[in-house]
C-alpha cells in the first residue's frame, strides 16, 4: 500500500466514523463525490490544503488524522466493500429495525472476539 492509498483509507475510515457519504464530505469541502472517491482509493494526489480541509471537515487534528492504529493490514478495498455493503443494507431499514439490529450485532461482535 502506498502513501496515497494509506491516506485515502484513513479519510474513508474517518468519514465512515461520522456516518457521512462521499457526497456529504464533497459538499462540505467543495469538491465532487467522485473526487472524494478517487482520493479514498489513492488515485488522486491531493494538496496539503485539501488534506487540511478534509481534516477540519471530519473534525480531527493532525495528530489524530495520522494515527493509523485502527487501519487493518488486510486488503483495504475488499474490507471497505464489505463494510459498505453492510452499511447499505442497514441504510435501507427503518429506525425501529436498526435499533433492534444494533444490540444483536454488538453481541455477535463481542462473541467473535472470544
Amino acid at each position: 500500500m502506498n502513501i496515497l492509498e494509506t491516506i485515502g483509507l484513513r479519510i474513508r475510515e474517518l468519514r465512515l466514523d461520522k456516518q457521512w457519504t462521499q457526497e456529504k464530505l464533497g459538499e462540505v469541502i467543495g469538491v465532487s463525490y467522485s473526487y472524494v472517491g478517487r482520493i479514498e482509493r489513492g488515485q488522486k494526489n491531493i494538496s496539503l490544503q485539501t488534506l487540511e480541509k478534509i481534516a477540519k471537515a471530519l473534525e480531527v487534528n493532525e495528530a489524530e488524522f495520522f494515527t493509523y492504529s485502527h487501519t487493518e493490514k488486510l486488503n483495504p478495498s475488499e474490507k471497505m466493500r464489505e463494510i459498505q455493503e453492510i452499511n447499505f443494507l442497514l441504510y435501507k431499514q427503518d429506525l425501529p429495525s436498526i435499533l433492534k439490529i444494533k444490540p444483536i450485532l454488538q453481541e455477535m461482535l463481542k462473541q467473535m472476539k472470544k
